[in-house]
């Protein structure tokens, strides 16, 4: 018998509001968008015609509580859309980004948690940057050409500096989102690539943790469940030049 919330489906992405640690998101793969205030004892389903939930509907907590990003899987027309989305009001309300650099196909979305306005937003293959909250949109990265896309495992924003995780590396920018360059830093498992990412900074040492898996099952919107083991984990702390 299934409990709680789900409804049969897959749940994704769980996100804890840093000014609220009773505050969860969490999405699910049949379209809904599961809130709870209580730290999981009670949950409600975010107002569809609002936002609809997918494996990568992972809401992004800003500098103000109020101010929150998201994908919004809805369709439009008909047509199955991603779309970055906006929230101003604590997630009451959600409103698509006019911008859309992905034109409704977007993989991947982080906001600065430090800021209101600092975004990164990919397609299929290329990585967009947004310095003011979505209204405008930079290319700063494109794939190789080569099927597997761009898959983006978390990010890590320090000031002008910020990091992501990849298939195709440390994707790195030290100039506010300006650029972005894949880091030389090597010793990865053979064969293996970044599909999960996160980072941390104490004391002035910048340290990364990433799982890693085989590269030739790695590709643009893997889903977690997709996963045939050999999967590892390895850290790096920023300077060295190997994970």
């Amino acid at each position: 018998v299934t409990h709680g919330a789900g409804g049969g489906g897959s749940l994704f992405a769980p996100q804890i509001n840093p000014f609220d640690p009773n505050e969860l998101y969490v999405s699910s793969d049949m379209s809904q968008l599961f809130r709870t205030t209580t730290a999981g004892a009670a949950w409600d389903e975010v107002d569809f015609r609002e936002i609809q939930g997918g494996h990568e509907t992972r809401v992004q907590y800003t500098s103000d509580p109020n101010v929150l990003y998201s994908i919004d899987y809805s369709v439009v027309g008909g047509l199955d859309r991603k779309r970055p989305t906006k929230s101003t009001d604590g997630g009451r309300n959600w409103t698509p980004l006019a911008g859309d650099p992905t034109g409704g196909e977007a993989f991947y979305l982080f906001a600065d948690p430090t800021s209101t306005t600092r975004l990164v937003a990919t397609d299929y293959t290329r990585l967009f940057f947004s310095g003011d909250g979505g209204a405008t949109w930079q290319l700063r990265y494109t794939a190789p050409n080569d099927g597997a896309g761009l898959l983006v495992g978390g990010a890590f924003w320090d000031g002008s500096n910020v990091y992501l995780g990849a298939n195709r590396g440390l994707l790195a920018s030290t100039n506010g989102g300006g650029s972005f360059a894949v880091a030389a830093v090597g010793g990865l498992p053979a064969g293996q690539v970044v599909i999960s990412f996160a980072g941390a900074k104490q004391n002035g040492v910048t340290r990364f943790v990433a799982v890693t898996y085989a590269a030739a099952d790695s590709y643009a919107g893997l889903p977690g469940y997709d996963n045939g083991g050999g999967a590892r984990v390895v850290t790096l702390d920023l300077g060295a030049a190997n994970w």
